[in-house]
C-alpha cells in the first residue's frame, strides 16, 4: 500500500524531502529544549547564582522561533502536497472509471461514488504526507531518547519501555477487528451521506408530490446503518484510547518510584530527574503516535484497498483498427441480458446502411437504450456479433470512432459548467465557425449562446444544444434518443431538414414513439416481446 501511495506523491519528491527537512527541524528542537533547561537548572543548584542563565533563555528563545517558523512551514507544504497529489490522484481514478465498462459504475448513484472516491483519495495521501516522514522521525527520536536516558540510568530506561510494551500489545491485539470495523463504517457513512444527497437533489419531486413524510426515510435508515457500524467502531477506539493512558500514567507511576528513588540516594540531579520525566512522557507520546498511527494506517489501508477495486477492473474491451467513414452497421444474431436476468435482447438481428434514416421502436424494457449501446461499443458482454463495414466491433477502436465518426444525442442532455458555446464545440476538432454560426441561428440559440448558467436552461435549450453539437461533428453515423421530446414545431421542422441535408452521407437511428418523425424514417426496428428479429 505504502509503495502504491508514494508513486502517486513521487512527482512532488521535492516538496515531499522539504516536508521531511522541516519534521527534523521540528523534533531536533523539541528534543534539545528541554535539554538546555535541565542543564540551566542544575547550573542554578551548583552555582546558587542566576548568572548564566541568560545563556540558556536566549538558546531556548532562537530553538522556539526556529520551532514556531518550522512546524508553520511543514503544516503549509503538507496541505499543499495533499492537495496537489490528491487532485493527480483522483484524476488517475477518474480516468479509469471512464474506461471501464460502464455497467460498473452504473451500480453506483453519482453521490455514493463522488463522495466515496475523493474521501478515500484524501485518506490515503493525507496518511502517507502526514505520517511517513513523521514515523521515521519519530523512531530515531525514540532510538536517541532511549540513549539519553540510558546515560543518566540504565534502570529508568523501564519507564519508556514499560509504555511500549502496553501500546504496542494494544496495537497487536486490536488490529483485525479495527480494520474489519472500519471499512463497514466507512461503506455506511458514504451510504448516508449520498443518500442525503439525493434526498437534495429531488427536493422539486418532493414538493411537487408532497412526499414530505416520506421523504427522509432511506436517510433515516442510512443513518441506523451508520450508528451502528459508529458505536461498533468507537468500541475499538475507546479500548485503544484506554491503553494509551494506561500506558501513560504506568509511566507516571514508575518515574515517581524510580527516578524518585534515584534522586533522594543522589545518583541523579534535579535537572536529570526533569530530563528524565520529559524523555520518557515524549517516549510515551511518540509511542502514543505508533498507536494511534496504527489506526489510521487502518483506515488509509481500507480507503487504498477500495480504490484498487476500481483500478484492478479492465478497462473496456478496444481494438486497433480505426476507420475513417462509416458505411454500415450489421448485428447479427445478437442477445443480451444483465447479470443472471431475462434476456432483453434476444437473437436481433438487422443492418443499418448509408443514406438510410432508421427508427428503433419498443415498449419500455425491451431493449432499445441496451442495442444503442451496444452498437456504441459501451458494452461488450452480448451473444452475438456486431460489425461496421464488415470488421467485428472487437476489432476497433471504438472510442476514437465514437469520438470521430458517431454523434449522439441524448433524450436528456447533460451539459457541463460551461457556456452554451463551449458546450456545443467540446470535444470538436476542426469545425468551421461559418457552419456553427448556421446550426446557432437554424435552431433559435443566438440569445443563449453565450450563458453560462446552464441551470437557467430550458428542456428543449438543452435539447437543441446537443442537436447544434452532433450535426457540427462531422460525423457518418447520428444515434438520437427522442430527439422531438422537448422540441418546438420550429425546432422539429429544423431537425427535419437537417436530417434530409446530411442523410445520403450518413446513418441516421433514431429512437423514438414520436410519430412527428416517422414520415422521414425508411426503416423500422421493433424491439417488440414477441419478434425474434
Amino acid at each position: 500500500m505504502i509503495s502504491g501511495i508514494f508513486m502517486r506523491c513521487k512527482k512532488y519528491w521535492k516538496m515531499f524531502l522539504l516536508v521531511g527537512i522541516l519534521l527534523l527541524v521540528i523534533y531536533f528542537c523539541e528534543l534539545y529544549i528541554p535539554y538546555i533547561f535541565s542543564n540551566s537548572v542544575d547550573e542554578i543548584i551548583q552555582t546558587q547564582s542566576m548568572n548564566n542563565i541568560w545563556n540558556s533563555i536566549v538558546l531556548v528563545s532562537i530553538f522556539t522561533v526556529l520551532l514556531i517558523i518550522s512546524s508553520f512551514l511543514n503544516h503549509v507544504f503538507s496541505e499543499i502536497l495533499i492537495a496537489k497529489s490528491g487532485n493527480r490522484f483522483l484524476s488517475e481514478v477518474d480516468e479509469k472509471l471512464e474506461r471501464i465498462p460502464i455497467r460498473v459504475t452504473e451500480k453506483f448513484s453519482p453521490a455514493y461514488l463522488n463522495h466515496r472516491i475523493i474521501n478515500d483519495v484524501l485518506t490515503s495521501i493525507g496518511f502517507l504526507v502526514n505520517n511517513y516522514f513523521v514515523s521515521i522521525v519519530m523512531i530515531i527520536s525514540t532510538i536517541f531518547l532511549f540513549f539519553l536516558v540510558s546515560q543518566i540510568s540504565f534502570l529508568l530506561m523501564i519507564i519508556p519501555l514499560a509504555g511500549l510494551v502496553l501500546n504496542i500489545t494494544g496495537v497487536i491485539s486490536l488490529n483485525k477487528i479495527f480494520y474489519k470495523r472500519g471499512y463497514k463504517y466507512r461503506d455506511a457513512n458514504n451510504q448516508y451521506i449520498a443518500d442525503n444527497n439525493e434526498l437534495i437533489a429531488q427536493i422539486k419531486e418532493t414538493k411537487t408530490h408532497s412526499w414530505f413524510s416520506i421523504s427522509g426515510k432511506q436517510v433515516s435508515h442510512s443513518f441506523d446503518n451508520q450508528l451502528s457500524a459508529g458505536i461498533s467502531l468507537n468500541k475499538v477506539l475507546a479500548m485503544l484510547n484506554n491503553i494509551g493512558n494506561l500506558s501513560r500514567n504506568v509511566a507516571l507511576i514508575l518515574t515517581m518510584l524510580l527516578g524518585g528513588l534515584l534522586f533522594t540516594s543522589q545518583k541523579i540531579s534535579l535537572g536529570e530527574y526533569l530530563l528524565v520525566t520529559y524523555y520518557s512522557n515524549l517516549c510515551i507520546k511518540y509511542s502514543e503516535f505508533f498507536l494511534k498511527l496504527g489506526q489510521e494506517y487502518q483506515h488509509a489501508k481500507i480507503s487504498f484497498r477500495r480504490i484498487e477495486e476500481f483500478l484492478s477492473i479492465p478497462n473496456e474491451p478496444n481494438g486497433e483498427e480505426v476507420i475513417d467513414d462509416v458505411s454500415e452497421i450489421v448485428i447479427s444474431s445478437l442477445s443480451f441480458r444483465y447479470d443472471a436476468n431475462d434476456y432483453v435482447l434476444n437473437n436481433v438481428s438487422y443492418s443499418f446502411s448509408k443514406g438510410k434514416v432508421y427508427c428503433i421502436r419498443g415498449k419500455n424494457g425491451e431493449g432499445k437504450s441496451t442495442l444503442v449501446d451496444l452498437i456504441l461499443g459501451l458494452d461488450y458482454a452480448f451473444e452475438g456479433i456486431i460489425r461496421y463495414n464488415g470488421i467485428k466491433i472487437h476489432d476497433l477502436d471504438m472510442i476514437s470512432i465514437r469520438k470521430n465518426q458517431i454523434s449522439v444525442v441524448m433524450q436528456e442532455p447533460r451539459l457541463q459548467r460551461l457556456t452554451v458555446i463551449d458546450n456545443i464545440t467540446r470535444g470538436i476538432e476542426g469545425y468551421p465557425p461559418h457552419e456553427l454560426k448556421r446550426y446557432i441561428t437554424r435552431f433559435g440559440l443566438e440569445n443563449i449562446f453565450n450563458n453560462t448558467d446552464y441551470n437557467a436552461l430550458s428542456g428543449g435549450e438543452k435539447q437543441k444544444i446537443s442537436l447544434v453539437r452532433g450535426f457540427l461533428k462531422a460525423s457518418s453515423v447520428f444515434i438520437l434518443d427522442e430527439p422531438v421530446s422537448a422540441l418546438d414545431v420550429d425546432a422539429i421542422h429544423s431537425l427535419k431538414e437537417e436530417i434530409q441535408i446530411r442523410k445520403p452521407n450518413s446513418i441516421f437511428i433514431i429512437v423514438s414513439h414520436n410519430e412527428i418523425l416517422y414520415d422521414i424514417v425508411d426503416e423500422f426496428l421493433d424491439l417488440s416481446s414477441d419478434l425474434g428479429n
